[in-house]
């Protein structure tokens, strides 16, 4: 696994660097100590999850998370040590997985561990394979009878996570918030425009009947046999 600490305080970045880096017997981790710096990492480089410690201005973590998922669906961690349930569900709602007040290291390790089992149905696995079909998740391709597929960075974010989350329907505003963010200027509609060019791509594989549409329920990518 590897981990991104955007935390101000150096003492309490380091910390939290240690303690993630002996997380599920070794992980990685970086540092960001202010957030234009953690939001350029967050964008730019592959992480399993970002922790985010609220220094108490909401405005500036608010804009963080909104960012952060125009780009890309990372599970976020907002670490506080404010009461304020306002700023915590406003915070929620722009994006942010969690929302916990630090004062334990097994229960933020606990708290860690539930997101990761929750957004990587089975994280610790790197590869993907089904049929002919291999995505790795690390490196954020798609391939296909063993030839690299073209995808762009938003197909990509919204295949890895039906394929993460693998025989359950997900809604379209699920995914649209997972994918494009809550305060995206785009449409809805965006996610059956992608979720159609995705299809298109998987039949070069034979594998388009493996993403279900339901009209009013959502999508699903299955490993059972269908029709569709």
């Amino acid at each position: 696994m590897k981990f991104l600490i955007v935390e101000k305080i150096e003492e309490i970045n380091h910390k939290l660097c240690k303690l993630l880096t002996e997380y599920g017997g070794g992980s990685e981790c970086e540092s960001a100590y202010d957030l234009d710096r953690g939001l350029d990492l967050g964008v730019h480089n592959k992480y399993d999850m970002i922790v985010l410690g609220h220094a108490g201005i909401k405005a500036e973590t608010k804009n963080y998370i909104v960012k952060l998922r125009q780009t890309n669906s990372i599970p976020l961690l907002i670490l506080s040590n404010e009461q304020d349930l306002e700023t915590k569900i406003d915070l929620l709602n722009s994006g942010a997985d969690s929302y916990m007040i630090y004062c334990d290291d097994n229960e933020l390790l606990a708290v860690v561990g539930a997101i990761l089992r929750r957004y990587y149905k089975d994280f610790g696995a790197n590869i993907y394979e089904y049929k002919n079909l291999e995505i790795n998740f690390f490196e954020r391709t798609v391939k296909i009878n063993g030839g690299k597929m073209n995808v762009v960075a938003k197909m990509y974010e919204l295949f890895e996570y039906l394929v993460r989350h693998k025989e359950i329907f997900l809604s379209k505003n699920t995914l649209f918030n997972r994918v494009w963010g809550f305060e995206s200027e785009t449409t809805f509609s965006v996610v059956e425009v992608y979720v159609s060019k995705l299809r298109k791509m998987l039949e070069q594989g034979g594998l388009a009947n493996q993403l279900i549409t339901v009209k009013n329920v959502g999508y699903c990518w299955t490993e059972k046999e269908t029709t569709n």
